[in-house]
């Protein structure tokens, strides 16, 4: 019989609309009310909520005046009869007296409205205990950020979009670390919406970086792979167990094993220094574009100057903190990890151990890495 009432009153299309209002519970007051509220101007019964009853109608009430009572009269009763019906029976029985809209949200309001200090320090509970636990879902994740943040904003506890932003870079996951590396080298400022936008981009590249290692783990262990799987590990032992007897060490000179195998080599770097790696780098080029690659025969590691194409960042640790060239000048390191070469014929380039130092103006290709691992090189022309 309700719903009968409401279709004589409202156009037949606002009915279609509908509000997912819970049912009062107490435990759930704050979005019960919000979205009952919302239901009931969109049904546009709301009238007797938002105004003062009007003076009841007698006989000298002027037809505008009994039109105006008319319309709250109805606002109030249609108003009084939609939220009894979501609400649980024992609620519903506490507050039965009350023949007002207005009074019947006001004693809701005095049963389950909390302070708003005892709010603000719920909502900022939520939020510091919030984070990100899967790669997906991080529109959603940032969305719900933003609103406690707005809640606790009508709390009168503001906090800045910039904070905002680092906070929720804080809770990703580390798939997301060389993301916020990315944000933290970056000059400029991100507002919140800006946030959204690039994760959304980089959980999309995360994902298919995901699919793509499934799709190669499933290759690799499947039957009718795995006779030639086998033929080309052993062909890749016998060839760097060729290539280490014929060796000679460029720091002892001995046959048998490489210069960065070299334990006389490790016990002088040791006497040497605290330091990681030689890197044969002049800083006094001029006209050198900063994103080229240089294939250098004395640097002992991969250098970029760029995180763009790095991936699996990590933080350097002890010796790694700073290389040095030739001129024994040191050169802070700021990051390691795999950076992705795309050469001009499509083949790619993982150069895993690649040192982040800024303040080089070209990257380097470490022929003494590449060797061991099956690649040659020819040098010709001088």
């Amino acid at each position: 019989m309700l719903f009968i009432i409401f279709a004589t009153i409202l156009p037949e299309s606002s009915t279609d609309v509908k509000f997912d209002i819970p049912e009062l519970n107490g435990d759930n007051y704050k979005v019960w009310k919000e979205r009952m509220l919302l239901q009931l101007g969109w049904l546009d019964i709301d009238y007797a909520i938002r105004k003062d009853e009007p003076p009841k109608v007698t006989k000298e009430s002027a037809k505008e005046a009994i039109d105006l009572y008319e319309k709250w009269e109805k606002s109030d009763r249609l108003s009084i009869m939609f939220i009894k019906t979501r609400m649980c029976a024992s609620i519903r029985g506490s507050i039965d007296q009350h023949t007002k809209v207005k009074d019947l949200i006001k004693a809701i309001d005095e049963q389950f409205a909390t302070s708003d200090k005892a709010l603000a320090s719920t909502l900022i509970m939520q939020f510091s205990s919030l984070r990100l636990t899967e790669t997906k879902g991080v529109r959603d994740y940032i969305i719900r950020m933003r609103d406690i943040a707005a809640q606790l904003k009508t709390l009168e506890v503001t906090m800045s979009d910039t904070f905002l932003v680092h906070f929720i870079l804080c809770t990703f996951p580390p798939k997301y670390a060389p993301f916020k590396i990315s944000y933290n080298t970056h000059k400029d400022k991100w507002s919140i919406n800006e946030l959204m936008a690039m994760c959304v981009q980089e959980e999309g590249r995360l994902l298919m970086e995901e699919g793509e290692k499934v799709n190669l783990t499933v290759a690799s262990s499947s039957k009718r792979q795995k006779g030639h799987t086998k033929d080309k590990v052993k062909g890749k032992i016998l060839a760097e167990a060729t290539y280490k007897k014929e060796s000679t060490c460029f720091f002892c000179k001995k046959k048998g094993h490489m210069k960065i195998d070299c334990i006389k080599f490790k016990a002088w770097l040791k006497k040497k220094g605290n330091f990681h790696a030689f890197v044969c780098y002049e800083s006094n080029m001029v006209n050198v574009n900063h994103n080229t690659w240089w294939i250098d025969s004395g640097t002992t590691i991969y250098v970029s100057n760029t995180l763009q194409g790095m991936t699996t960042l990590r933080k350097p640790l002890g010796s790694e903190l700073s290389i040095y060239s030739g001129n024994q000048i040191s050169s802070h390191v700021e990051a390691i990890g795999t950076y992705s070469l795309i050469l001009s014929s499509g083949f790619i380039f993982h150069l895993e151990k690649t040192f982040y130092v800024p303040n080089f103006s070209r990257n380097l290709i470490s022929v003494s890495r590449l060797v061991p691992l099956g690649f040659t090189f020819n040098f010709s022309d001088s």
